[in-house]
């Protein structure tokens, strides 16, 4: 049995500073009908660190159950929100990458090797030291989301949806 343990402000007091939620960066270093990536990371304004799980094996048997660890998998998906400017290059971006890959007018694509990259997402703390860089190997945009058009005084945003094989995850 555990032994009973109650924090005190000591133990609270030796917490570090938090991660914080704004400080993270994109990059793709390139992107297939693409040469500069580089404003892709200003336009960036949020984001998900992908997650991970392990899969439940069940076992019954004489009316009791007891789950076992399965494989370790990843979702697979990455979304990232970008924000329009005037050129709507953004959008165009994507839209290009994904007709790289599968175009809907030749009803032809291309090799995963031509259209799949690694983008990365960096974690700082506030010096800003980079704390942790998270690749994400085989990266393609399935999904380029809808821009809501109404009468707000808002600006254009597009959430995108990422397919990825597999995260790096290393610290600095």
């Amino acid at each position: 049995m555990a032994t009973a343990f109650r924090p005190g402000f000591t133990e609270i007091q030796s917490i570090l500073d938090p991660l914080f939620t704004y400080n993270w960066n994109v990059l793709f270093p390139t992107i297939p009908g693409s040469d500069d990536t580089r404003e892709l990371s200003y336009k960036a304004i949020s984001s998900e660190i992908p997650s991970s799980q392990i899969e439940q094996v069940p076992l019954e048997t004489k009316g009791i159950k007891l789950n076992f660890a399965g494989r370790r998998m990843y979702t697979g998906t990455w979304q990232v929100t970008f924000v329009e400017t005037r050129t709507a290059s953004t959008r165009d971006k994507f839209l290009k990458w994904q007709d790289i890959a599968r175009s809907i007018v030749t009803n032809s694509g291309s090799y995963k090797s031509l259209y799949a990259v690694t983008a990365e997402l960096q974690l700082f703390d506030d010096v800003p030291n980079l704390v942790r860089s998270i690749r994400l190997l085989g990266c393609f945009p399935t999904e380029v989301g809808t821009a809501t058009l109404d009468q707000s005084s808002s600006i254009v945003q597009y959430a995108c949806t990422f397919s990825f094989d597999i995260p790096e995850e290393s610290t600095e």
